[in-house]
């Protein structure tokens, strides 16, 4: 308990250096006067002229239950109400970034305030942002020398011995505060501690304990994460990935905590590559039970190849377009950790395709000459504009029918990808990370051509805007699927074809939302007429 001229502690709650000093004056149950004054004088100098100095002994007899009461002269015209006003304004100054300000103002408060704990802590708070170790401590310490039960200024004397690489120190004051208050702060620097200490057993019995205390404490949940991907076993990164998520759940944006934002969207990049290639060893018996359920819808057997593929990964073949008996599915060499997503996803087309045909609604995508030929008049200028640049006229028909075959590509099978990956997270969301890591990759890709000028410059303004919408859709989906994993949506944010991207996908999540069979052939179409695209492609009956 503390008043503006005295100061009473108990001499066991004092900190270790200091109740060591205080403890020697006492011998065969008497405490020796001048000792103490000495101990106490030093400790407390910061205080201003003593007046007395007194010990009132405890009921058990054991000198720690003691209680010393300090009294002091303050300094004179005082006003208590000046001061808790003047507090509040240095309290504000460092909310909004003035830690520097709020620190000198915070120096005069204490110069005029010394037996007032709440003000040396503040300063020492302020001092540890500044990263002014040695005034932070001090303040600190003073803190706890007039309130040496406070576990905010513990843990936060805890957070400067941790930077500064005592870590026994910062354990010992974090354990403490816990003791005073079940503050999840203290538990989870006590549990990063802990992990840094090569203790991660208990570090995660902390943090488990500091999420369930505050599940919206987003350091504890990072914490979490960070300790078990240290354990460097595939068998904990479904929790320590859902921990990063849960961290960035909370954080809500990265203004928010930038470091933590940052780590933990780093992090999460890492573990989930490293699940993803998991998911790649252990696949097998899923993609067997999908080929054999397409083959029983279709009525058509399915192969699956490896061969060299030219920009893309895998492509299906289906067996009612080619002629065949069967589908054959072609799977680049080079396609890595992706051969199983790119498989399963072209299984999937192949499944689509099978209930389409079986609902007698199926269609097939191609081009005929009048459709080739309205939009080759929709990219004249384009064309024309490489011409002046000296590009020949061969070339400029050759580059018109990439742009259209690449934009007409990407118009027959984005919305159809949306359902088909949407798919896979539902019907095996124990390759969740598998799912991400193809996209994400892909998506990395398109980004990279949407803030690409000099592509901006050399390709068709509306075959440009077209691919950039399309990817923009995708970067949303993927958004809602892994929120705050990648700045991919918020980056395409900023590209001016974003506002078409997103009411795209709310048409398109309104259409998923109600599918039925063949129902993805028709979102195609609206593409098209938002995208300036309606007839560069036919459809052709696909039920025979």
């Amino acid at each position: 308990m503390t008043s503006h001229s005295t100061v009473v502690v108990r001499v066991g709650d004092l900190q270790p250096t200091f109740q060591a000093e205080v403890l020697r004056a006492y011998a065969d149950g008497h405490w020796n006067a001048s000792v103490l004054q000495k101990a106490v004088s030093h400790e407390f100098n910061f205080m201003g002229p003593w007046v007395e100095v007194a010990v009132v002994d405890s009921a058990t007899g054991v000198p720690e239950d003691s209680h010393l009461t300090l009294r002091f002269s303050p300094p004179t015209g005082r006003d208590l109400a000046d001061a808790e006003r003047r507090f509040a304004k240095a309290t504000r100054r460092a909310e909004r970034g003035d830690t520097a300000g709020a620190a000198d103002d915070l120096k005069s408060l204490t110069t005029t305030w010394p037996e007032t704990a709440k003000y040396w802590r503040a300063l020492g708070q302020a001092h540890l942002v500044l990263e002014e170790w040695d005034a932070s401590e001090d303040a600190l310490l003073k803190s706890l020398a007039i309130d040496p039960l406070d576990p905010d200024s513990m843990t936060l004397l805890g957070n400067l011995y941790a930077r500064r690489g005592k870590a026994d120190r910062a354990i010992a004051l974090y354990r403490r505060s816990l003791e005073l208050d079940r503050n999840v702060y203290a538990m989870a620097n006590v549990g990063a501690m802990l992990s840094k200490a090569g203790q991660p057993d208990e570090a995660l019995r902390v943090f488990r304990e500091a999420v369930k205390l505050d599940p919206n404490y987003a350091n504890a949940w990072y914490g979490l994460g960070l300790t078990l991907a240290n354990r460097r076993d595939v068998n904990v990164l479904p929790e320590a990935i859902g921990s990063l998520d849960q961290a960035l759940r909370v954080l809500k944006e990265r203004s928010s905590a930038p470091e933590v934002w940052d780590a933990s969207q780093g992090l999460l990049t890492q573990l989930s590559s490293i699940a993803a290639h998991d998911c790649g060893n252990r696949a097998d018996s899923m993609l067997s039970a999908v080929t054999d359920e397409v083959s029983e819808i279709g009525g058509l057997s399915v192969t699956i190849e490896e061969a060299t593929l030219r920009g893309i990964l895998a492509k299906i073949e289906l067996g009612w377009v080619h002629g065949r008996g069967y589908h054959r599915v072609v799977v680049s060499h080079g396609a890595g950790v992706e051969r199983v997503h790119q498989i399963r996803h072209e299984l999937e087309h192949a499944r689509l395709a099978a209930l389409a045909r079986r609902a007698g609604v199926n269609k097939w995508f191609a081009s005929s000459i009048e459709s080739y030929a309205l939009a080759n008049r929709a990219i004249a200028s384009d064309l024309a504009r490489l011409g002046k640049l000296g590009m020949s006229s061969l070339d400029q028909v050759e580059m018109g029918r990439r742009w259209i075959d690449g934009i007409n590509g990407q118009l027959y099978n984005f919305p159809v990808d949306l359902l088909i990956e949407s798919t896979l997270i539902r019907e095996h969301p124990e390759f969740r990370e598998l799912w991400f890591f193809a996209v994400e990759r892909q998506l990395r890709v398109a980004l990279k051509i949407a803030e690409d000028r000099t592509i901006a410059n050399s390709t068709s303004r509306l075959i440009y805007r077209a691919s950039n919408t399309m990817n923009g859709v995708f970067a949303l989906w993927l958004e809602d699927q892994y929120p705050r994993r990648t700045d991919i949506a918020s980056r395409f944010k900023r590209i001016d074809t974003f506002a078409t991207a997103k009411r795209l996908y709310e048409s398109w999540r309104e259409g998923a939302a109600s599918w039925a069979a063949g129902a993805e052939l028709g979102w195609v179409d609206e593409w098209a007429a938002v995208l300036g695209l309606k007839g560069w492609y036919v459809w052709t009956d696909g039920n025979n």
